[in-house]
């Protein structure tokens, strides 16, 4: 199974790293801005390929959004297009009503999992992820 993640700061990480732990036949893509992030979540192991948006989303199974809100406000529309047949879309976004309001009218709406995990630090960026943020958390399914 093959599993995007899109951002790869604490959250992204930190959810690949888990993933990693409990899918061992899982392959993280992953998917960020940043060269400087990028380099060092394959450095630090999160990921197992470093991909474009669009490669990894198509690729995938599972696409994670891992971004700032606005981040995600600017790409959940582009990314419900590029979804591939059966596959899923989640974010870890920490508010939803505005991002509801963008999906609402998508026709692939019902492909998009709104979550909101209930972890965190006050650390960010690759460096700071770790493969227990989100054992044992509340996960919100918005």
């Amino acid at each position: 199974m093959k599993i995007c993640i899109v951002g790869l700061g604490l959250l992204g990480g930190s959810f690949a790293l888990g993933l990693k732990e409990k899918l061992k036949y899982a392959r993280i893509l992953g998917v960020d801005i940043h060269p400087e992030h990028q380099q060092m979540a394959q450095a630090l192991g999160l990921v197992d390929e470093l991909v474009s948006l669009e490669e990894g989303i198509a690729q995938a199974a599972l696409t994670v959004l891992a971004i700032p809100v606005n981040a995600i406000l600017d790409q959940i529309c582009p990314a419900l297009d590029l979804l591939p047949e059966n596959a899923v879309l989640t974010d870890l976004g920490s508010t939803k009503a505005l991002i509801g309001r963008v999906v609402d009218q998508h026709p692939k709406r019902g492909r998009y999992v709104a979550l909101h995990p209930i972890a965190g630090t006050e650390n960010s960026g690759p460096e700071a992820a770790f493969a227990g943020l989100l054992k044992n958390k509340i996960m919100i399914v918005c």
